[in-house]
């Protein structure tokens, strides 16, 4: 949601869909106003403009849950999901989708492999690394695009000496220039 806000603040018309529909994060917020939501959507039951909720954000949109489904899964791999993500796709200049998290359930699989970029989020020591590999291999086979990863949830406590184990100053020229030229033949594999 930070993302979404954030973009939407510099001037990019941003929708943010709430597509865990087993565990929602707008839930609570958005259910005194009304249940429907991303779910009604794609059951039919609704318009797009009847999902999408505007916020105190100039720019920024979402697009809650709405009611619990019986079957996730099912709407999520619907043709009305693709048909979905192509309207609104050509409305918003982006669209931020927080899926489930990976490994349990297959819905961020499946909605990965619908959009332009993957952005795997991973909370600070609470991710062990074979399930991140396991994460980003589910993604692969999925044919998701993978863009990055995005540590959260970081105590500033364990890097508060987070700066005094670079040099900046030249101390260690060798070191450096090993860097650099790590980082120069990294390019050239984009390339």
């Amino acid at each position: 949601m930070n993302l979404a806000a954030s973009m939407a603040q510099i001037g990019l018309s941003v929708l943010y869909v709430d597509a865990d529909l087993r565990k929602p994060m707008l839930f609570k917020e958005y259910s005194r106003k009304s249940f429907k939501g991303l779910s009604n959507l794609l059951m039919k039951q609704i318009e797009l403009k009847d999902a999408v909720r505007s916020t105190n954000v100039p720019g920024l949109f979402v697009i809650p849950c709405g009611t619990k489904p019986t079957n996730p899964a099912e709407l999520i791999s619907s043709q009305t999901l693709v048909e979905f993500l192509q309207a609104v796709g050509q409305q918003y200049d982006m669209v931020i989708i927080d899926t489930p998290p990976l490994g349990s359930v297959i819905d961020s699989a499946i909605i990965a492999a619908q959009t332009d970029g993957t952005i795997i989020v991973i909370a600070s020591n609470q991710v062990k690394g074979v399930n991140a590999q396991m994460m980003k291999n589910q993604l692969k086979k999925a044919n998701a695009n993978i863009l990055g990863v995005v540590l959260n949830k970081v105590d500033k406590s364990d890097y508060k000496y987070y700066y005094g184990g670079y040099d900046y100053y030249g101390k260690h020229k060798k070191h450096r220039r090993q860097w650099f030229d790590r980082i120069r033949n990294m390019g050239h594999r984009y390339d």
